[in-house]
């Protein structure tokens, strides 16, 4: 399926309101997991920039195949505004582009090449585009140790202009799975309390921290409960990362906040409209499984 949301003409709201199936929720090309489609602050992404009148760019860390990226640029077309696309893999980025081209959107989306944090600055961002209006993180933070977090938040925070914004979603360690009687939240919740009796800095961190918590277990338990054959759902299991940090919002906030001239706005968790559902949540329940952060840098 097309990776692209085809949003026609359609205003912004409509676009957010647009139901798109599931061509928005795509396996990435490496081991990192899904796309899972538009993020619930794709809007305060976009106010970022519009802040700074979208004098700056914007920029998608971890874009994939861009879900969010055209979402944006289409709603901007003809505001000056312009979307920079990075992601690790090439294959994405190529895409990313097609895409552009395709939808005529070359004038608002570029790509880069990069990867956090450790050669995030390799991409030489700050050189080619000035620094950013605007910065997007979804999804990629919960592949990442508490370290390599810390080290993002400074990275990020290098690449935003005074007044810009930093927009972050990851999965939680109140997610549904996580606190079910599911075999991987079993093992999570075990894992996470123990780390927090232990005063662990970053408890959620359970595979990491031993291979305790087994994410290919968790994404071949949805593929069945999708309905799909089990040598499909192993195939879908073997293609995600053996490691996952599920993040409390509070442990995010007080990682940006240990920057120098960050402050965060708001910190907590929401729904994300596109996430797997494993097991039967109620919406309440819901509301809980991803974790949400807006900061700004001082001006």
């Amino acid at each position: 399926p097309s990776a692209r949301v085809a949003v026609g003409d359609a205003s912004f709201d409509a676009a957010m309101d647009l139901n798109v199936g599931n061509d928005e929720v795509r396996a990435t090309l490496n081991t990192g997991g899904f796309q899972f489609g538009s993020s619930p602050l794709l809007r305060e992404w976009i106010d970022g920039s519009a802040r700074l009148g979208h004098r700056r760019p914007m920029l998608d860390v971890g874009c994939a195949f861009g879900a969010n990226v055209f979402l944006a640029a289409r709603a901007l077309r003809g505001t000056g505004a312009h979307v920079v696309a990075l992601d690790c893999d090439t294959r994405h980025l190529d895409e990313v582009m097609a895409g552009a081209a395709e939808a005529e959107l070359t004038d608002v989306v570029s790509t880069a090449f990069g990867r956090l944090p450790d050669n995030l600055a390799e991409a030489d961002l700050v050189a080619k585009h000035g620094t950013f209006s605007s910065i997007l993180v979804s999804e990629v933070f919960h592949f990442l140790s508490g370290p390599q977090i810390e080290a993002s938040c400074r990275a990020l925070a290098s690449l935003l202009a005074p007044g810009g914004t930093l927009v972050v979603t990851a999965a939680a360690p109140s997610i549904y799975f996580a606190v079910s009687r599911t075999r991987p939240g079993a093992a999570f919740r075990r894992t996470y309390d123990a780390n927090v009796k232990a005063g662990a800095r970053w408890p959620g961190e359970c595979e990491i921290h031993g291979g305790i918590f087994n994410v290919r277990e968790l994404v071949f338990d949805w593929q069945i409960g999708l309905g799909m054959d089990e040598g499909i759902a192993r195939a879908a299991s073997l293609r995600q990362p053996t490691g996952f940090h599920l993040i409390a919002p509070e442990l995010l906030a007080a990682a940006v906040e240990a920057v120098p001239g960050m402050r965060v706005v708001r910190a907590g968790t929401g729904k994300h409209h596109r996430y797997p559902v494993i097991g039967t949540p109620t919406e309440e329940e819901r509301q809980k499984e991803c974790t949400q952060l807006v900061a700004t840098k001082d001006a």
